[in-house]
């Protein structure tokens, strides 16, 4: 909720949405941007803990699970991240700002279920290993949609 109010911050009503995303100078944009960064930090330190944390809870050496769990938690940015960039690409308006509450939701239904059923952790390892290589595999390419033939 935090980034959708962010990117309203300071804009007429005509400047919201996929428009004004793309203009660097925005306030709300800017500060959105700053929220961003700041929560990919959080979450790099987090995860590192919490991986460390759960190796030492099984009396593990648990030094080599801070850089284990600062990486997983890189890489699960870096995929998430560009997916919902490319989703907030094709939304305008109210819609585009909310995918930062989906992606918060859906973080934390994973951060949930792979503490409650440890397995789970790696499923969403390898679906972030998937999703930042077929979304690498994609960048290039047009959205083509659908399309009515007339």
């Amino acid at each position: 909720m935090v980034a959708y109010l962010l990117e309203r911050l300071d804009r007429p009503p005509d400047q919201t949405g996929a428009g004004a995303a793309a203009d660097p100078t925005s306030t709300g944009r800017v500060a959105a941007d700053v929220v961003e960064r700041l929560m990919l930090a959080a979450a790099i330190v987090l995860g590192a803990l919490l991986f460390a944390g759960t190796l030492a809870g099984d009396d593990e050496t648990s030094w080599w699970g801070i850089v284990a769990g600062a990486g997983c938690a890189a890489l699960g940015y870096a995929a998430v991240a560009a997916l919902f960039a490319r989703a907030r690409r094709r939304l305008t308006g109210g819609a585009a700002t909310l995918i930062n509450a989906y992606a918060d939701g859906v973080a934390l239904g994973v951060a949930a279920l792979a503490i409650a059923f440890s397995p789970l952790g790696y499923v969403a390892l390898a679906a972030f290993v998937v999703l930042a290589v077929r979304g690498r595999g994609q960048a290039g390419q047009k959205y083509q949609g659908l399309r009515i033939l007339r």
